[in-house]
């Protein structure tokens, strides 16, 4: 039951990103419920899994100042578009594995 309020959830944020682009008014508010309620439906998925969503969200940002870091290594030798440096990303991605 915990991954079906997942989709559920998820599928309650993209309802309100939809309507938000059909009337072009920010629900701000609304979305951030949405979210918060999303966010609670993962963290209880991993308490089911017996992990700790703290602890996972941790290590996805130091993941992600790692990929980050590699990238601006390079960035500081020279100016790359955004295709490029998705290409960069990507790259240190696939260096983790």
């Amino acid at each position: 039951g915990a991954w079906d309020k997942v989709h559920e959830e998820l599928e309650e944020v993209h309802e309100v990103l939809q309507q938000e682009k059909r009337s072009s008014k920010i629900g701000r508010r609304r979305l951030e419920e949405e979210i918060g309620d999303l966010l609670f439906a993962i963290v209880n998925v991993a308490r089911k899994l017996d992990l700790s969503a703290e602890e996972a969200l941790q290590q996805a940002n130091l993941k992600f100042m790692c990929r980050f870091a590699q990238i601006e290594k390079k960035l500081q030798k020279k100016k790359l578009t955004l295709q490029q440096m998705d290409r960069l990303w990507t790259q240190a991605k696939a260096a983790e594995s």
